[in-house]
């Protein structure tokens, strides 16, 4: 009788078990028709695909529809990391618009690269995930725009998941006589992430060598600095000139290139 008995819970639990999987699934597909219904006039007869939190709204002939799970995945490993980096709470839901192409994706945005708005992103490849990714995290970060442009550009290229070591690219800009002394980058307006590798490139480094040294909140003050002058605002912050903090940047960048290769050759 006890076996039986047994046997009989078991059954039980699995029957409640694969009801609650119908019942999840059925409330699922509720939830995306109520999504898709809600979509704006150009995405009306888009589709979803739903993955943890990650929406991603796709043209029915999509030719990566099938690769939507690993994107996904993928999406939420960046997104995990560029809120840990930021210090901010992971959104609970992120919607993407994933475009067949650069075509498509210009002819209904009227833009040259993927983008974010106030409530989604928008991304087609061939693309670096991070970029817009980050576009759409910053002002959920800090609302306001940094005193100094090439601050957020940097952001943007260091967590552009673009496998590039930026340290190594610095020592290269340096070599090749490209290098962009570091007060002259501060005061660039028109350095851009999406449009060049050089400045932006510089940028990464110089506040992955700030964050690490002394710290978000302390970059988070630079970054809506009141002092519009760099070298003044420096000054205050770390207590210290832009030539001599190029300087430990440039020293910090040699140490930990040199690590780079050193693990790479083993």
């Amino acid at each position: 009788m006890k076996r039986l008995f047994s046997i009989s819970i078991l059954g039980m639990v699995l029957i409640a078990l694969l009801g609650c999987s119908k019942s999840d699934k059925k409330k699922e597909q509720v939830e995306k028709n109520s999504i898709v219904s809600q979509l704006p006039a150009p995405y009306t007869n888009w589709e979803i695909y739903s993955y943890d939190g990650i929406q991603i709204i796709y043209p029915p002939d999509h030719p990566l529809k099938g690769t939507f799970y690993d994107v996904a995945r993928g999406y939420q490993t960046i997104l995990r990391r560029s809120c840990q980096f930021l210090q901010i709470p992971v959104p609970d839901t992120i919607r993407i618009y994933f475009y067949t192409g650069y075509g498509q994706g210009q002819q209904m945005t009227g833009k040259e690269y993927p983008f974010a708005t106030d409530d989604a992103i928008h991304f087609w490849i061939p693309s670096f995930y991070g970029p817009p990714l980050l576009q759409y995290l910053i002002p959920r970060w800090i609302p306001q725009e940094p005193t100094f442009k090439f601050l957020r550009e940097g952001i943007i290229a260091l967590l552009d998941f673009s496998g590039q070591n930026y340290h190594q690219l610095v020592l290269k800009l340096i070599d090749d006589n490209m290098y962009v002394p570091l007060t002259k980058l501060a005061n660039d307006t028109l350095v851009n992430s999406n449009e060049e590798r050089l400045q932006s490139a510089e940028a990464a480094s110089f506040v992955d060598y700030l964050v690490y040294t002394y710290g978000m909140q302390t970059f988070k003050r630079l970054y809506i600095s009141p002092e519009k002058d760099f070298e003044k605002a420096t000054g205050s912050i770390y207590n210290i000139s832009p030539d001599s903090l190029q300087t430990l940047w440039l020293s910090f960048v040699r140490s930990v290139a040199v690590k780079y290769d050193s693990t790479q050759a083993e």
